[in-house]
């Protein structure tokens, strides 16, 4: 079965590559925008581009990749699913290697992720959008948003003046302060859940490959 295809590539084929390094820039165009929007679970992608250097290193066995990624995003609010704007500004290195497993491989600075060189292409694209969902906000919350705010006192007053005294009929979200324990729950498990969102997943691997024409 065959895999679909990136939502956003830009294949650099690796022979072109030497030490003298070549850099590319890259923008995403709407459609690509909207396609990377829902990968991530993101309300929309306003602006995403990047800039990428490749240089051959390590005697020409492996592909050192430099890459900024800038971005305008709207993510949802944890707490009440509205828009947050973000922007995103992001550095990233990858080291691509033909080195085989359990090689030993020359990793020159501590920020170098290494990824296997496989194919005789690397995805630039793929690789900027994984950078994207690394880089975002992984809890993000609406300014002014927080669980102390909502479970304020004031807070607690306005839902007591909707419908005055308890009542049989009235709706559980607004019944009294004992309700809210439950409630306060919920959002403290909305606001800080154990694992990341869909928005920042741990960085996949494989965004090298063949020429397909």
């Amino acid at each position: 079965m065959t895999s679909p295809p990136p939502e956003f590539s830009r294949m650099v084929a690796v022979e072109r590559i030497d030490r003298r390094g070549l850099t590319r820039d890259i923008e995403a165009n709407e459609a690509e925008r909207a396609a990377l929007a829902r990968r991530f679970d993101l309300i929309s992608i306003e602006s995403f581009r990047a800039s990428v250097r490749l240089r051959a290193v390590n005697g020409g066995t492996a592909i050192r990749l430099d890459g900024h990624v800038d971005a305008a995003v709207t993510q949802r609010c944890v707490v009440t699913l509205g828009p947050v704007p973000e922007t995103v500004s992001s550095d990233f290195v990858l080291l691509f290697t033909r080195e085989e497993p359990g090689e030993e491989v020359d990793v020159a600075f501590e920020d170098e992720i290494v990824e296997p060189l496989e194919g005789s292409e690397i995805d630039i694209g793929e690789a900027s959008a994984q950078e994207l969902a690394v880089a975002l906000e992984p809890y993000p919350r609406a300014d002014g948003v927080s669980l102390e705010t909502i479970a304020s006192p004031e807070a607690l007053a306005d839902l007591e003046s909707l419908d005055g005294p308890e009542s049989p009929d009235r709706p559980e979200s607004l019944q009294g302060p004992e309700s809210l324990d439950g409630e306060e729950g919920r959002l403290h498990e909305a606001a800080e859940p154990d694992q990341r969102p869909p928005s920042a997943p741990p960085r996949p691997r494989g965004v090298t490959g063949g020429r397909e024409d």
